[in-house]
Formats: structure tokens, C-alpha cells, sequence
């Protein structure tokens, strides 16, 4: 046989069609695909369950890290810049201009790169939220941009849909301290204008008392707090109608002499993540994070708080004027 009738021959022994023979004249054999029975993809499916059951919290945890990370970080932010406003100005800012409605993440605008924002704002002149005058458009463009640091990324969707007057409004969850003895969010005995915090509100439609230094800081930098989270929340049947914490410009600030300063400033004179009743909720510090909420100190320092922190210890941190011991 030549070379080529041998390649054919094989050829043709290579494709033998169904029901055709082999050499020795036997059938091929066959062997059917096998399946799998309902036991084994009842394990396989018991498999994939235990793993979903394992992993799912590890990825769960590892998201909820990374946002507490980043969440310290904007604190940073925040705080360094308040160490830079400081530096400039030899002083802190105040915590509200009552009777304007400007907060202090306003006059943080140009140490967070944001100058020309800041040098839109009309500072002590008309507008209000409604208006359509020049300075009240800048009012509500100020309310409305986004600036990133100033949001908390466990927070969730950052813009409000017509929430207090000002539609598309920029959320924020970072509070500055007005104190440990603050009771209310107005002005008056127990409000956040006379507290004992880093941060008041001050009444600008009088001669405002100066803003806090350095060197009122008497409990020290490092045992005082200058700001922590506090959660956006408008729905009473969830808990609270009234935690709309609001940034830059807030038109109940800019009511005659001012009101509602929960907006920007917190009190820990309630227990952190505190749940009921409204007032207080709304007064205190809290935060989408598992027990507990990140704070900045007046050194700038950021640290995770947990939400068993002993009551009087976390007054004590709002204040930085009465000298009480926070620690060894």
C-alpha cells in the first residue's frame, strides 16, 4: 500500500459514521453524558450558600472600612483647614453667623482650594433664600455645590429634593462642637450661642462676642473636640424630621436672629448615636457607621469614638474651656 492509500485508508477509519464497524467488525462503544443528581446539586448548592454566607460580610466589612477611612480623612481635611484659617486669621471662625446664615465650612471655602466659590459670597450683605436679586442667586449656589470632603461617603445619595426652602440642596454629615452643655440648637440659656464649645453661634445683628483661639483651649488640643458626623435624616417615621444638616448657607440662620444652628453645629451634652427624642437627635453627634462615629480634635487628630463611650467623658470632650480631666 502507498503512502497516500495508507493516509486515506486512515482517514477514512477516523470518521466512521454511526453504526458503522470497526476493524474486528464490533460496534463502537458509546458512553452517555452523565448528569448530576438532585443530591449532589443540593451539595452544590449548599457549597455556594456557606461561601456566599462567609464572604459576603468580609466584602460587607471591607466596604465599611474603606469608608470609615475615607471619612477620617475629610475630617483631616477639615480640621487642617481650620488649623490654616487659624493661622491667617489668629483665630478660629465662628461657628454661625446668626442673622446671616453663613457657617463655618464658608470660611473654610479658600483653605480647601475653593477661593473662588468663597469670593462669591455676599458676606453681610442682602439676600435670602427665595430671592432673585444677585446676592440671593449666590446664596442658593452656594447652598447647592458639591464639595466632597464635607460628606460622609456612608451617608448615601448627597442632594435633597426640596428640603427647607432650597431645592438640590448639598448634604453634609460634619458638625463643629459648640459644646458639652448645649441643650438646643436656638439662641438663648442652654442654646449654642452661649456654650461652652470651640464653636458658637454668634449674633451678627449686634456686636458678636470674638471668635475661640488656641489659646482658649484650656483642656488641651488633644482632649477637646472640634468636630464629629452627624446623620442627614427628614423622615419622622425613620426617627427624626428635623436632622437636616445643611452646609455653607442656611436660610433659618439668616432669620433675624437666628435659629435651628443644628444645621452645622452639634452639642455632645446627648450621648453619641443617641436615638429619641427628636430634639436631642438632632442636637447630637452621630453617624451611619457601626458603633460609633469618627471625630476630629483641636490638634487635628482623627479618631473612631464607639458609641459606649462613657457619658460624662464625651461632655467633657465638647468643652474646651472648663478644664475637666478626659483621660490618664
Amino acid at each position: 500500500m502507498t503512502h497516500r492509500a495508507q493516509e486515506t485508508e486512515e482517514g477514512r477509519g477516523s470518521v466512521r459514521g454511526i453504526g458503522e464497524t470497526t476493524m474486528d467488525g464490533n460496534f463502537p462503544t458509546r458512553h452517555p453524558a452523565r448528569a448530576m443528581t438532585l443530591v449532589e446539586l443540593l451539595v452544590a448548592m449548599a457549597v455556594v450558600g456557606v461561601l456566599v454566607a462567609v464572604l459576603l460580610p468580609a466584602v460587607q466589612g471591607t466596604r465599611e472600612a474603606a469608608r470609615r477611612l475615607q471619612c477620617q480623612h475629610h475630617l483631616k481635611q477639615l480640621a487642617l483647614a481650620m488649623h490654616e484659617y487659624h493661622a491667617a486669621h489668629d483665630s478660629f471662625p465662628y461657628g454661625v453667623h446668626a442673622g446671616w446664615g453663613h457657617s463655618w465650612g464658608a470660611q473654610l471655602l479658600p483653605f480647601l482650594e475653593q477661593t473662588p466659590l468663597a469670593e462669591r459670597i455676599p458676606w453681610g450683605e442682602p439676600g435670602w433664600w427665595m430671592g432673585k436679586d444677585p446676592n440671593s442667586r449666590r446664596l442658593q449656589e452656594l447652598a447647592r455645590t458639591q464639595i466632597p470632603c464635607f460628606r460622609c461617603p456612608a451617608q448615601g445619595h448627597p442632594v435633597t429634593d426640596d428640603v427647607n426652602q432650597i431645592a438640590d440642596r448639598y448634604v453634609t454629615n460634619y458638625l463643629a462642637c459648640a459644646g458639652g452643655d448645649a441643650t438646643h440648637d436656638n439662641l438663648g440659656p442652654g442654646g449654642m450661642d452661649r456654650s461652652n464649645g470651640m464653636f458658637r453661634a454668634s449674633l451678627f445683628t449686634r456686636m458678636p462676642m470674638p471668635p475661640s483661639r488656641f489659646r482658649d483651649v484650656r483642656d488641651g488640643t488633644s482632649q477637646t473636640l472640634m468636630m464629629s458626623e452627624s446623620i442627614y435624616l427628614v423622615d419622622g417615621d425613620a426617627g427624626c424630621w428635623i436632622c437636616d444638616r445643611f452646609y455653607l448657607y442656611h436660610p433659618n440662620a439668616d432669620q433675624g436672629d437666628g435659629l435651628d444652628f443644628s444645621e452645622a453645629l452639634a452639642s455632645t451634652y446627648y450621648p453619641l448615636n443617641t436615638q429619641r427624642p427628636e430634639g436631642h437627635r438632632e442636637c447630637a453627634y452621630s453617624s451611619h457607621h457601626p458603633q460609633g462615629a469618627n471625630c476630629a480634635y483641636a490638634d487635628a487628630s482623627t479618631h473612631f469614638v464607639t458609641d459606649t463611650v462613657d457619658h460624662s467623658l464625651w461632655q467633657a470632650l465638647g468643652s474646651m474651656a472648663a478644664c475637666e480631666s478626659v483621660g490618664p
